[in-house]
């Protein structure tokens, strides 16, 4: 009985000292946090100047419901050394401290240097509440441009930003790039495409003239025209066009859908292309690396194509055009560029590690000799 006292007033005892110490622990109430949900960083003059996206809750109550047709963020800038000084910066300005753990995107501009991701994203490798999935990408002119358009689509402004990426990946005009990819290069070869985000104006003489058109349909829109390689942390002035970036999801397996306009019988029909397998092999043949791609789609035509003929027809046109969207992409990226978007070098590195290493500081060079074959199957319903 005096024993199990004893282990009673020993528990109380480790309570009553952690109670103790936990309150000198620094607990941040929800009223003293701003949440972000966008970045852009810009580089110029040897400083970062840091745009933040969060979201505004000036004049809401608990009672309040949010109002979707209005502008729910506000955007904060400051320069810093670093992005964590430039981060700190904004929070003096906000008064709050800022929580990254709703962060969607963050934008960069063309010329920022990407050769250090543990150095650049420190403020996110400490911060166990940052998702590693962020979506990245690069403004057409500067991320604070695209940090400070105003849109009223979606509960939140940096919705639309991510929706925008997706969906031209889905559809096969440009190629994700989110966080995890980048810090995945701090001890591996660097060769990265990401999309650029663009501001489509609206046509204002149209709109203006047209006084019943809605606040919506007068808002500026993002678009991707195209996908920038980067190669060891630099842009590179070279980009993607929507057919190469095409060509590279089909080359790594990430494809979804495409649709694509053929000629047929003299005139245009769309079709949407799906993929049904895909399969890439690299093989040494007497000292020639080959890539191998084997890849079957379905293609679905706008026309009704019952015969045999036809179909043969269709389905050589889509295997030419899908050829010549991946072919493009490896002549550019690799061959032009020296830029492994395919991941070629992992597929060396597993199947012959010996010959990795004895070539890992000339792994330009032959990533640049790998040859390409193909294999592209296409079935039409």
């Amino acid at each position: 009985m005096k024993k199990r006292k004893i282990q009673v007033v020993v528990v109380l005892f480790i309570a009553a000292v952690t109670l103790l110490f936990s309150s000198f622990g620094r607990q941040v109430d929800i009223e003293e946090r701003v949440l972000c949900h966008a970045m852009g960083v810009d580089y110029e003059n040897g400083e970062y100047n840091v745009s933040l996206q969060v979201f505004k809750t000036q004049s809401m109550g608990s009672d309040t419901p949010l109002d979707v047709s209005q502008s729910n963020i506000q955007t904060v800038n400051c320069k810093g050394r670093s992005i964590r000084d430039a981060i700190e910066g904004c929070q003096y300005q906000l008064g709050r401290e800022i929580f990254f753990g709703h962060l969607q995107i963050i934008c960069f501009n063309k010329n920022i240097d990407l050769s250090s991701p543990e150095e650049l994203f420190s403020f996110a490798i400490k911060d166990k509440n940052v998702f590693l999935g962020v979506e990245l990408c690069l403004a057409e002119n500067t991320a604070e441009e695209l940090m400070n358009v105003q849109l009223t689509r979606g509960t939140m402004s940096s919705e639309n930003f991510t929706q925008v990426i997706k969906m031209g990946v889905k559809n096969g005009i440009t190629v994700e790039c989110r966080l995890i990819d980048l810090l995945s290069c701090i001890r591996s070869p660097q060769y990265i495409a990401m999309p650029v985000i663009s501001i489509k104006q609206p046509l204002g003489d149209f709109a203006e003239s047209h006084e019943e058109k809605s606040a919506e349909q007068q808002e500026p829109l993002l678009e991707i025209k195209k996908t920038a390689l980067i190669r060891k942390g630099t842009v590179l002035e070279s980009y993607l066009s929507h057919a190469d970036a095409s060509g590279c999801l089909w080359l790594t397996g990430k494809a979804e859908q495409y649709y694509d306009m053929i000629e047929y019988n003299g005139s245009p029909m769309d079709v949407r292309i799906t993929s049904d397998s895909h399969s890439l092999k690299l093989d040494n043949e007497n000292g020639r690396l080959v890539c191998r791609l084997k890849l079957t789609v379905l293609a679905h035509s706008s026309l009704d194509i019952r015969d045999e003929k036809s179909s043969d027809q269709v389905a050589a046109l889509v295997k030419q055009r899908l050829e010549e969207n991946i072919t493009g992409v490896w002549n550019k990226a690799l061959y032009e560029n020296r830029t492994d978007i395919f991941d070629v070098w992992r597929l060396f590195r597993h199947k012959y590690p010996q010959s990795y290493l004895k070539y890992a500081d000339r792994l330009d060079e032959v990533l640049g000799s790998v040859e390409l074959e193909t294999d592209i199957t296409c079935r039409v319903s």
